[in-house]
């Protein structure tokens, strides 16, 4: 390791146990950096306006009694590609290992005891990809502005820290350092608090942020997931790819799939495009249970995984091992090549799904499947539901039970809807509310409770043809409850079958035909989800057994959708 001598400017290099205490900077780049060659020509290094931050770090840790500091921009010589693949897999160990780090503000000019506060937040330091691990791997970080006044430790500012990074409180303490020892114990492991964030938490982190060169974004995370890999620069976003596979290599965390869609759709990979996919991914855990861990392999550009699978209408929702918070399993959608047999992800739902409490994932027969590893550059994987994607502002996703021979979703053989057109059978989706009020048509009951009904979004009636020939009506819908000055989305449903008659329900389809009494009923199990709730248990015509998720969830372009899960009782209830 290369230190410089704070008393006398010098490098000097240490190996192994050998390495004295040492302070280290942390800081983001200018124009002017000095570099190692610099270093060596006093002519050249004193016209570089990143000299003065360089002696600025030694005189702050001469002052707190430090022989020593560390500075990445000279202490690393960049012209050696050996050397820079080694700094950088072996960076997040030498900012841990220091016995302290200064964090040096340079868009700060001084600190202001009553109004730093906002231009603390507003830091570029908060912005960059690299000073991620540099925030997180040490035990100590004292903050400095840019004339080296003190503005505050990492525990003194942990609020304002988190507000400007988004990374939780539980992982920004620390420990008191009270070693004495004036040598560093690289035989000593610490385990960092930011390894027990989950996968999908840690990336959270760094979508926030930005770095100079793209394959950076993936190589300033190596510490924080522990682990190491060659630096391939030029290579670009596959970086970011390389990444997630060396993770799958040592973590059967399944948060790592948690991540959402951008508004693109060639991103078929099980694996996320870019850091950003995850800016929403922070709440995703992955579950402790005592299963057999998924087993992955990757061969020829494909993603060999084992995991449970629902059967959609013609698409399927992979469960993964995570959760949302305490909620209980989440999945993704996928889609299967009919030629290959190959999975992707699909284009919609284009974010992690929270499935039926009946999903348990330690009970599920897995698949094997193969997925791309890279995503699609071809216009031919675009999706054909894109259009459905943007014109639903609440909706179902539906799905049959588990994927396989013995799939209720082999006894559905048709959807229709009133009003029409209203089921995509390419992503599984029941549009309950259109996206524009003014394809709100249809029957003159949906009008009219669209017009007046106070909490009221949608209701679409659905009209499944079972297996041999049974025809079955329940209808969807979706209110509105006022929740602590927040309007909260509540789907229900109502089995038809028993509650009205046949002639009462083809009314319904066209025209407002039901008597008064009757209609006054329907008006209210539109509305009210308990009393649809009440006509659902005493019910005992229907064939249709309906399972509804707990919470609902919100796709990447604002439309609410909720998992059903559809089953066939063996007879009448």
């Amino acid at each position: 390791m290369r230190l410089i001598n704070t008393h006398t400017r010098a490098f000097e290099e240490f190996y192994g146990s050998k390495v004295p205490k040492y302070a280290i900077l942390s800081h983001t780049w200018g124009q002017e950096e000095v570099t190692f060659l610099d270093w060596a020509d006093p002519t050249t290094v004193m016209q570089k306006s990143g000299f003065i931050k360089i002696i600025g770090a030694c005189e702050q840790a001469r002052n707190d009694d430090y022989s020593y500091i560390w500075v990445d921009t000279n202490c690393i010589d960049k012209s050696s590609s050996a050397e820079l693949t080694e700094a950088i897999n072996s960076m997040f160990a030498w900012y841990s290992k220091a016995d302290i780090c200064y964090a040096y503000l340079s868009d700060v000019p001084t600190f202001k005891p009553l109004s730093y506060a906002k231009e603390f937040r507003q830091s570029r330091w908060f912005r960059r990809g690299w000073t991620l691990q540099e925030l997180l791997a040490p035990d100590r970080v004292v903050f400095y502005a840019a004339d080296w006044s003190r503005i505050g430790t990492r525990s003194t500012l942990v609020r304002h820290i988190a507000e400007a990074t988004g990374i939780g409180i539980t992982y920004l303490s620390s420990a008191p350092n009270t070693a004495t020892a004036t040598q560093v114990d690289w035989s000593e492991v610490r385990s960092p608090l930011c390894h027990k964030a989950s996968i999908a938490e840690r990336m959270s982190w760094l979508s926030r942020r930005e770095t100079t060169r793209i394959e950076d974004m993936a190589y300033c995370m190596l510490g924080i997931f522990g682990i190491n890999m060659p630096l391939v620069y030029g290579e670009g976003p596959r970086a970011f790819l390389r990444l997630q596979e060396e993770i799958l290599k040592t973590s059967d965390d399944h948060s790592l799939f948690c991540w959402s869609w951008a508004m693109s759709n060639n991103q078929i990979s099980l694996l996320a495009p870019r850091p950003h996919s995850f800016l929403e991914a922070s709440p995703y855990r992955p579950n402790q249970l005592s299963v057999r861990p998924s087993t992955y392999a990757i061969a020829n550009s494909r993603l060999s995984i084992r995991l449970p699978l629902i059967q959609c209408w013609s698409s399927y929702i992979a469960v993964l091992n995570a959760r949302l918070g305490g909620l209980p399993y989440v999945g993704i959608a996928l889609r299967k090549d009919a030629l290959t047999s190959v999975f992707s992800r699909a284009s919609y739902p284009d974010v992690p799904i929270p499935l039926v409490s009946s999903i348990h994932y330690p009970h599920l027969p897995p698949t094997d499947m193969f997925t791309p590893v890279r995503h699609a550059d071809s216009e031919s994987t675009r999706s054909p539901s894109l259009t459905n994607r943007t014109q639903c502002k609440a909706g179902a996703l539906l799905s049959f039970g588990l994927a396989g021979r013995s799939s209720a979703r082999s006894k559905f053989i048709e959807i229709k809807t009133f009003p029409p057109n209203r089921f995509s059978q390419v992503d599984s989706i029941l549009v309950i509310c259109p996206a524009d009020y003014c394809q709100v048509l249809g029957p003159n009951w949906l009008q009219r409770m669209t017009r007046t009904a106070a909490g009221f979004i949608g209701a679409t009636i659905v009209e499944f043809t079972i297996s041999p020939g049974m025809k079955e009506m329940i209808l969807f819908a979706v209110t509105t409850q006022n929740k602590d000055s927040y309007l909260i989305p509540q789907w229900h449903y109502c089995e038809l079958a028993g509650f009205l008659s046949e002639s009462e329900i083809n009314g319904l389809r066209i025209e407002n035909a039901l008597p008064l009494e009757a209609f006054q009923t329907f008006e209210k199990i539109l509305c009210d989800p308990e009393y649809a709730t009440k006509i659902n248990d005493s019910n005992l015509e229907g064939r249709v057994s309906v399972e509804q998720a707990r919470y609902g969830f919100t796709t990447t372009n604002a439309s609410m959708l909720m998992h059903f899960e559809l089953s066939l009782y063996e007879t009448a209830k």
